[in-house]
């Protein structure tokens, strides 16, 4: 655990890299490297938890009930599905620390088309790097019991070879299913939540956001020059 200057805290384990910073409430960024090794046959452990570690550091960490009846999920960043060789590190992706508040459609539909596309990379190519987080544009609103917890307008994410090449890459909206804000249209943000399981049928959907490299840095004001642009 250490923290930088601009005040993010950077914790560091084998599942995954992130930078999390307490005005926000959220991670900044995350990064994972992904084999078939990490690829078993363990299921969704399910147990959302404030992240220990951050307890210790900080009292602004986010306790696993802290996006009731705000209608977003606690969307993965590093996905449980991406974790799935043993039952500890399937678990410690369940931190609250490794989520965003992302909408129901966003989430189970094409963020998730894209994890499963992570991983069919990772399957073909032998190891993926992953590096993805939250996108904030225009006014940014907060949910949570005293309405704290930044709401990402987008999320980005990259997809990498080990050697640097970009496979894929995106800026993906946080929107519902008929496209509109789920903090001004919250009706649809809720019908969502409740009715959307995902849908198997469009697995490219995540295609219509891909993005530049240069573009995510020039929103995100990330860097990262150690890959080859797409």
């Amino acid at each position: 655990m250490a923290f930088d200057a601009a005040g993010d805290f950077y914790v560091s384990r084998a599942q995954y890299l992130l930078a999390w910073n307490p005005g926000m409430r959220n991670l900044s960024w995350s990064a994972w490297q992904l084999t078939p090794s990490d690829l078993g046959k363990v299921s969704r452990t399910n147990n959302f938890v404030a992240d220990p570690d951050l307890l210790r550091v900080s009292p602004r960490t986010v306790a696993s009930g802290d996006y009731k009846g705000s209608c977003f999920d606690r969307g993965h960043v590093t996905p449980s599905g991406d974790r799935t060789d043993t039952r500890e590190n399937n678990r410690i992706t369940f931190y609250m620390s490794n989520m965003l508040p992302q909408t129901a459609w966003m989430n189970r539909v094409p963020w998730k088309h894209l994890e499963e596309h992570e991983r069919e990379l990772s399957r073909k190519r032998g190891m993926v790097y992953v590096f993805a987080g939250p996108v904030y544009e225009g006014e940014i609103r907060h949910i949570g019991p005293d309405q704290d917890i930044a709401v990402p307008s987008h999320m980005f994410k990259i997809i990498a070879s080990k050697e640097g090449e970009v496979l894929a890459a995106v800026v993906m909206p946080n929107v519902t299913s008929t496209g509109s804000d789920p903090i001004s249209d919250r009706n649809q943000a809720c019908t969502d939540s409740h009715e959307i399981q995902g849908d198997v049928q469009h697995a490219d959907d995540w295609r219509k956001y891909e993005a530049s490299v240069p573009e995510i840095e020039e929103r995100t004001k990330l860097r990262f020059p150690f890959l080859t642009s797409l």
